[in-house]
C-alpha cells in the first residue's frame, strides 16, 4: 500500500482500530507469523461492508481473520488487509423455539468455548463435540471443526455472509456445501453469524457429555503448548497421528517446531518457532510417511502469506 492509501484507510475507521505492519504471531495460536501491512477491526457490518468497498476500490487484498488456530502465515507476512470482526460480532441470543428444538443466533467473532458453555448452561444439545476446540463460531465454520463424535456443521440451519459486492445473503444449510474440515465458499466472503438447530435435554447431561469429550482430548492431545491442532488430514479411516508416529516422527524438531510427543499430529512451537521451521518439519513428515506407508498426507491447516 501507498502512503496515501493507508493515510485513507486509517481515515475509515476510528483510531486503533487499524494497525499497520502488525505480527501475525500475535493473532495465531502457535505464536509463529510474518506481518500483515495492515490488520483491521472493524465493529459492525457497516463497517465491514466500507473496508470491502475501499479494499475493492484499490485493488487491494484483503482476507478475513478469526482467533488463527488452523492457519500459518509465511515469516515473510500478509500483502493487503487481514479482517478481524469485533464486538458487533460477539453475540449468542434465541431466534425461536418450538417443541423439542432452539434455534440459537451466534455471531461469528464468539468464541467455541463460550459458546459450548453458554448451550451447558441453558440445557440445549448439539454442539457438545466442539468441547476443547479453540477459536471462533465463524473459523471453526469454515474449517467444519468437529471430532469422531460430530461437527459443527451439524448443527447449523443456515449461515449468513457478506459477500465481495457488500451484499449480506442467508444461505441454508442445503445450498451450503460442508466438507472434511471445510466449507466451500469464496475467499472473499465473510461469515458474520450463523443459525444453531438444537435440542434440549438435562444441562446435567449436556455438561456430562462436554466433559467426557474434554476429558479425551486433555488425555490424547498436547496441554500448555502452542499449536495450530492437527496439522494433516486424516486419509479416510487412518489416523494421521498413528502413520506419522510408526515414521518415527514423534519428538522430531527442526528449530522451534516440533512434533509433539503426546500426539504425533500435533506441532507445537518450544519457543522461537519460525513458520518456515513448521512448514520445513511438515515437508519432513510428508516425505518419511510417503516413504513408510505410501500415503501422501494433506495439510489440514491453511498455509498462507507471501513466499
Amino acid at each position: 500500500m501507498t502512503r496515501e492509501q493507508r493515510e485513507e484507510l486509517q481515515a475509515l475507521l476510528p483510531e486503533g482500530r487499524i494497525v499497520f505492519d502488525e505480527p501475525m504471531s500475535r493473532h495465531s495460536t502457535m505464536g509463529v507469523g510474518g506481518p500483515a501491512e495492515a490488520y483491521v477491526m472493524v465493529a459492525d457490518e457497516g463497517e465491514l461492508t466500507r473496508i470491502i468497498e475501499w479494499a475493492d476500490e484499490q485493488g487491494i487484498e484483503y482476507c478475513f481473520w478469526g482467533a488463527g488456530s488452523n492457519v500459518l502465515v509465511r515469516d515473510k507476512g500478509l500483502r493487503g488487509l487481514v479482517i478481524g470482526l469485533g464486538d458487533g460480532f460477539d453475540y449468542i441470543e434465541m431466534d425461536r423455539e418450538d417443541v423439542d428444538r432452539v434455534y440459537v443466533s451466534v455471531g461469528a467473532a464468539v468464541s467455541t468455548t463460550h459458546l459450548v458453555r453458554w448451550c451447558v448452561g441453558r440445557g440445549l444439545s448439539g454442539v457438545e463435540p466442539l468441547a476443547g476446540i479453540p477459536g471462533t463460531v465463524g473459523g471453526n465454520i469454515l474449517t467444519n471443526a468437529g471430532t469422531a463424535q460430530g461437527n459443527i456443521s451439524d448443527a447449523v440451519e443456515e449461515l449468513t455472509i457478506v459477500n465481495r459486492e457488500r451484499r449480506v445473503l442467508t444461505i441454508r444449510k442445503a445450498a451450503l456445501r460442508f466438507e472434511y474440515r471445510q466449507l466451500k465458499l469464496p475467499r472473499t466472503a465473510a461469515v458474520i453469524r450463523c443459525l444453531l438447530r438444537l435440542g434440549r435435554d438435562d444441562p446435567k447431561a449436556v455438561a456430562g457429555r462436554v466433559q467426557e469429550i474434554q476429558k479425551g482430548r486433555w488425555e490424547s492431545q498436547p496441554q500448555g503448548v502452542r499449536s495450530l491442532g492437527c496439522v494433516f488430514r486424516n486419509p479416510g479411516k487412518t489416523s494421521a497421528g498413528m502413520l506419522i508416529e510408526d515414521a518415527g516422527l514423534k519428538d522430531v524438531r527442526i528449530g522451534g517446531a516440533r512434533v509433539s510427543s503426546v500426539h504425533a499430529n500435533f506441532i507445537v512451537n518450544e519457543g522461537g518457532a519460525t513458520s518456515k521451521d513448521v512448514i520445513v518439519l511438515m515437508s519432513l513428515i510428508r516425505d518419511r510417511v510417503k516413504q513408510q506407508s505410501g500415503i501422501s498426507l494433506e495439510p489440514e491447516i491453511k498455509i498462507v502469506g507471501k513466499r
